[in-house]
Formats: structure tokens, C-alpha cells, sequence
């Protein structure tokens, strides 16, 4: 009875070893990401919840695949993820973002804030300050950032200022469909506005 006990039970252990649970681990590394997205925050960095949380967002991807390491020396085995390498590749990543702020991605993550579906008044003060940041460093020569800094405006009410930085991004954009896209926010501005 206990050698069959036995048998059962390793047949459900080499069962479980050759099951992929790596899809599980991720998801719950980045639900754990997003739900403590401060932690990763440098000490003493003041950084608003909603620009962590779209920096874990964005790093995500990269830092998984930094994370990942292979089980066993079999085909079947599935790879697994390294919890504390994850965690901190994220904190290093965001990190460096905070010490050293990369323009297009401080756009990015004001556009995602301003243009989200529910986006709080929170959310598009933290944009507002995130797209400031970017039109800073790229000296306002970015058509993109400044159509995203005219959106935080635009969200918050002044819709005469998102207008006014909309046409100064479109004196700016290099080619046709550059101009399209500043054209088409600062019709959004005016229509929406109106």
C-alpha cells in the first residue's frame, strides 16, 4: 500500500514538475510590481504612484526576461523566473529612469497617464509634469512631446494654452504625417473644446 502510496505520489510530482507555471509566476510577479510600484522608487526620489506604475508597466517585458532562468536539463522542463533578479532589474530600471529621466519615455508615460480612458485628475497632473519634464530636456524641439504636454492642458481645462502648444509643435514636426498628427490634436482641442 505505501510502495503504491509512493508511486501515486511521484507520479503526480513529475506531473507537476512538467506543467509550465511560468505564465502563473509572471503575472503574479507583475500584479506584485503594480500593486507596490513605490517600492521600486530610489530612496528619497519623489515620484508620483502613477509615473512608477507606468514605468513597471513599460519595463516589465524586459526586466521578465532578464528574470528568466531554465529548470532542469530536459526539453519538458518549463523555465522558471527569478523572483529577487526580477525585483531588482525593476528597481535598477526605474531607478536610472528617475536619476537619469529618458525624454521619450517621460512622453510616453504622460501620454499613456493623459490619454487613458479613466484618467483622474491625479493622473493628468502627474502627465502635465511628466511632459513638462520631457519638452524640457528635449529643448522643446520634440513635435511629440509637446502635442502630450498640450493634452495634460487640454485635460486640465485650458484649452486655449493646449492650442496654442499644439501649433507650436506643428511648426516643429519634421515630415506630413507629423503635421497630421499635431493637426489632429489641435482639432480635438478646438472641437472638443467648443
Amino acid at each position: 500500500v505505501a510502495a503504491v502510496g509512493l508511486l501515486i505520489g511521484g507520479g503526480f510530482a513529475l506531473t507537476w514538475m512538467r506543467t509550465d507555471h511560468s505564465a502563473e509566476l509572471a503575472a503574479s510577479l507583475f500584479a506584485d510590481a503594480q500593486t507596490h510600484a513605490d517600492k521600486f522608487a530610489p530612496a528619497g526620489a519623489s515620484a508620483s504612484p502613477a509615473y512608477l506604475l507606468s514605468l513597471v508597466r513599460h519595463f516589465h517585458p524586459a526586466v521578465l526576461a532578464d528574470a528568466k532562468r531554465e529548470r532542469g536539463s530536459f526539453a519538458q522542463y518549463k523555465p522558471g523566473y527569478d523572483e529577487a533578479r526580477y525585483r531588482d532589474s525593476m528597481r535598477i530600471a526605474i531607478g536610472k529612469q528617475i536619476k537619469e529621466p529618458d525624454a521619450v519615455l517621460l512622453n510616453e508615460c504622460a501620454r499613456t497617464l493623459v490619454t487613458a480612458d479613466k484618467a483622474t485628475l491625479a493622473d493628468v497632473a502627474a502627465a502635465k509634469v511628466l511632459a513638462q519634464q520631457a519638452v524640457t530636456i528635449d529643448g522643446e524641439k520634440n513635435y511629440r512631446s509637446l502635442i502630450t504636454l498640450g493634452w495634460t492642458y487640454f485635460k486640465s481645462g485650458d484649452t486655449k494654452r493646449a492650442r496654442l502648444i499644439g501649433e507650436q509643435a506643428m511648426e516643429i514636426a519634421p515630415d506630413a504625417t507629423a503635421k497630421a498628427e499635431c493637426g489632429d490634436a489641435i482639432g480635438s482641442f478646438v472641437t472638443k473644446s467648443e
